[in-house]
């Protein structure tokens, strides 16, 4: 379907107040066990509004149940529609919207949802492992939350809700990092993501082999969403094993975010390599703007220390400047 210009005006409002729903579930979800309720609360609302902006991004009228005579935009806009149920909408953004829906994904939200229907009309579950269970089930539901954002609403999004996703994930990373629960299903869910990386690193946050280079800009987190700045996460790598200091000024974008000693957990350029001209492992990346370099192609100037490609002057451009500048 077409998205027009007035149905991204009206998806924003509620895709905006979905992100904050999110993110309010996922530092509750971290929190302990009393504030759980409340995180499997702020979810279901995060998850149906997603899907509810979703179908908006496409037309006001898909998030309507039935549509019928009086059905009108006003009605919609002050919050006298009614409005499709979570399972309704996720069927029109199949049946209708064209996006692929797996049966798994609609279980998970299904189980959210079922939670939440029972945190609010009965009680939270009790009894032996019922916190876990509980817990289980919270984690199912992020799982479907993340996926659905990854993959169907953040790609293509308006500018002013993609600034707002990107806020999000930035101030979520932490938080996402520290939700054990949540590990396996979210690895399981980024799997093909992370199948198509030719290289990768390990995040220093999350601790994960999801760290990606990203051509001119911070390498991404596709596990918790970190992307920078370039100077916190280079200073944060210095306690890996191997990563040598000090932090250096990059030689192609002059951010202090370089550091040596960091190597790829997974480089398909090393099995593609040439026998006459022999693959030579990245040993310098900068967080700042992903360019990788061989040992040995980057120094230290001569004369200030500082990290440069000067070639054979063995200077980097200023103090090579300096010493041989023409009058």
């Amino acid at each position: 379907m077409a998205t027009t210009t007035a149905s991204v005006t009206d998806s924003w409002a509620i895709a905006d107040n979905a992100l904050d729903f999110l993110q309010r579930a996922v530092t509750e979800a971290n929190a302990n066990r009393a504030h759980h309720k409340y995180a499997v609360l702020d979810l279901a609302v995060a998850v149906e509004t997603l899907i509810k902006a979703r179908l908006i991004r496409e037309h006001w009228t898909l998030v309507i149940q039935p549509i019928g005579k009086g059905t009108t935009k006003a009605k919609f806009l002050a919050g006298a529609a009614k409005t499709v149920t979570p399972g309704e909408g996720l069927d029109r953004l199949r049946d209708v919207v064209g996006l692929d829906i797996p049966t798994s994904r609609a279980t998970q939200m299904t189980t959210l949802m079922t939670l939440r229907n029972q945190v609010v009309h009965f009680a939270p579950p009790t009894g032996a492992g019922a916190a876990t269970t509980m817990l289980d089930k919270l984690g199912t539901g992020l799982s479907f939350a993340l996926w659905f954002l990854d993959h169907h609403f953040a790609p293509d999004a308006p500018d002013a809700e993609a600034a707002k996703i990107e806020e999000v994930k930035q101030e979520i990373s932490a938080e996402l990092t520290a939700i054990e629960v949540l590990a396996k299903q979210r690895l399981d869910d980024i799997k093909e993501l992370l199948d198509a990386e030719e290289r990768l690193y390990q995040c220093p946050y999350c601790t994960h082999n999801t760290l990606a280079p990203r051509d001119g800009a911070a390498p991404e987190c596709l596990y918790c969403y970190r992307a920078g700045p370039g100077e916190e996460v280079a200073e944060e790598y210095l306690g890996y094993p191997g990563a040598a200091g000090p932090v250096e000024t990059c030689t192609a974008c002059e951010t202090p975010a370089l550091l040596a000693g960091v190597h790829p957990v997974k480089d398909n350029e090393a099995n593609t390599g040439d026998p006459h001209d022999p693959y030579a492992e990245p040993h310098w990346l900068c967080f700042a703007c992903s360019m990788t370099a061989a040992e040995q192609d980057i120094i230290n100037c001569l004369i200030c220390g500082d990290a440069t490609d000067g070639g054979d002057s063995q200077l980097c451009g200023s103090c090579y400047a300096e010493r041989f500048e023409v009058f």
